[in-house]
């Protein structure tokens, strides 16, 4: 959803995600939100169980049934399986039936098997919470300069190479920056270039963003800068609601191109919108 608009990600971040990290705190891995529509009938993966916890507000206009079993109750399905097609055998086992109207919300524990049927027509939006995982982090680091390298025949040296010299701390730190910023698991798609115009004017969006050693993190992108602008300056010209011009970002670089880069790259990844009316 946050890909389809940038008016939802931003009313989103604004009316979920902020009020969640001001009483939580920054969530480790992010946020992710989905959502499902349908007429009629069962979910199509049938019963489940995810790796964390799943939030579900659901907005109807029709009702929902959900079906929630404990870890004891069915602690695995046939062969060995996580995911069952064959749901009416199952149904009456369940611990916890639920009927959700519009404007209910339910929360189901990490790991619990559950399964949802639509009662007609509805619509349900979904919001992931993933957990902290340093040893999946550090691999995921690994992986990522192993695949930089050169030499990816030596896999053991590349990673040895890579922690002497603080390259892993450093892709640590910017995948941190990433997961501060984006307010879900998956990055926002970067939009062509020739999308946008450098003579717009574009408006800040209300999004999550980090900026560290030059680098700036939005939606899980991250965006190099200039050395000749300062973390402050990016701080002080990124603020929701505010009209950003590429003229604003030229006086900052040492050429007109590297502010106009910096500008166009702000909208690819989602921190800006540009409309004809902007600033008018």
């Amino acid at each position: 959803m946050e890909t389809w608009s940038s008016k939802i990600r931003s009313t989103i971040y604004r009316s979920i995600v902020e009020p969640m990290v001001t009483a939580c705190g920054v969530p480790p891995r992010g946020l992710d939100f989905y959502s499902f529509i349908a007429v009629s009938g069962f979910t199509p993966f049938g019963i489940h169980s995810d790796p964390e916890p799943s939030f579900i507000f659901h907005l109807g206009p029709s009702t929902k049934t959900v079906w929630v079993w404990e870890n004891d109750t069915l602690p695995k399905l046939p062969d060995n399986r996580e995911i069952s097609l064959h749901t009416d055998k199952y149904l009456k086992s369940a611990d916890h039936e639920f009927t959700l109207s519009p404007g209910d919300f339910l929360c189901i524990p990490a790991g619990r098997f559950h399964l949802f049927r639509n009662n007609g027509p509805a619509v349900f939006l979904g919001m992931s919470y993933y957990r902290e995982d340093n040893h999946d982090e550090l691999l995921q680091a690994i992986s990522t300069l192993v695949r930089r390298s050169e030499n990816q025949q030596d896999l053991a040296n590349t990673a040895l190479v890579a922690a002497s010299n603080g390259e892993i701390h450093r892709e640590l730190d910017r995948r941190q920056s990433q997961r501060l910023s984006r307010g879900h698991l998956g990055p926002y798609r970067i939009l062509p270039v020739e999308l946008f115009n450098v003579d717009l004017p574009a408006e800040c969006l209300d999004v999550p963003f980090a900026v560290n050693n030059n680098q700036i993190s939005v939606m899980g992108q991250s965006i190099s800068v200039p050395e000749s602008i300062s973390d402050e300056d990016i701080s002080r010209f990124f603020q929701p609601g505010k009209v950003l011009r590429a003229v604003d970002l030229q006086k900052l670089t040492d050429s007109p191109s590297e502010g106009n880069a910096l500008f166009i790259a702000l909208l690819r990844v989602g921190a800006t919108f540009q409309t004809t009316e902007a600033g008018s």
